[in-house]
């Protein structure tokens, strides 16, 4: 064993250690995938204070899988739901819930089925002069996207009952027929995330379109 003998220390410097943070007295809100239902998590205990189940107008269990969960307005979250392997017309639905009240609101939006067979499982809600909106592009269970399939709703009126989305495809813009990563809004636009690199405006990079 090598012996350094001595060791002086030339310089010492001393410092306290951070105060534990507070704890957190909010709720934590996520979809729970397996029961389909709206899970709330007390923060400072992290206990589950409830799991909600989200229901259709005449009261029965959104058919479907739980794949996202977006901020809404005021206290409100939108769960949405992929019918992806369900038999039907639907691609998918959304149901909006009130976490200061712990219930949901209203009735569900339905998503037509286009060409894809993703669901709207990537979304953003977004107010513009007064009206409330969700914009929607496909995407699977795992919430991947990449899959064609573009929504839009009003869904100003959905605590009244249930709304029907509308999907845009090729007819509408050849946009709409190319696969579609993400969605967001700010100030009246709504922003689209592509991977193609084929559509004329493009010429030949990736876009962003407004």
């Amino acid at each position: 064993m090598l012996d350094l003998g001595e060791l002086v220390l030339g310089h010492y410097h001393e410092r306290k250690l951070s105060d534990p943070p507070a704890a957190d007295t909010g709720v934590l809100v996520v979809g729970n995938k397996t029961d389909d239902a709206i899970r709330i998590v007390d923060l400072s205990t992290y206990a589950v204070e409830a799991d909600v189940p989200l229901v259709d107008g005449d009261g029965l269990e959104v058919a479907g899988s739980m794949c996202n969960v977006i901020e809404g307005p005021g206290s409100t979250v939108y769960a949405l739901f992929t019918a992806t392997g369900v038999a039907g017309d639907d691609a998918g639905y959304a149901a909006q819930f009130d976490v200061a009240t712990r219930q949901q609101v209203g009735g569900l939006v339905t998503f037509p089925r286009g060409t894809s067979q993703a669901g709207p499982c990537r979304a953003v809600w977004h107010e513009h002069d007064g009206e409330d909106y969700l914009f929607a592009v496909a995407a699977d269970s795992t919430n991947d996207g990449n899959h064609r399939g573009f929504w839009y709703a009003n869904v100003s009126a959905l605590s009244s009952g249930d709304l029907d989305a509308t999907v845009m495809g090729l007819a509408d813009d050849q946009l709409f027929d190319r696969p579609l990563m993400n969605v967001e809004a700010w100030q009246g636009e709504v922003f689209i995330g592509t991977t193609t690199d084929d559509l004329p405006e493009c010429g030949g990079d990736t876009c962003l379109y407004i």
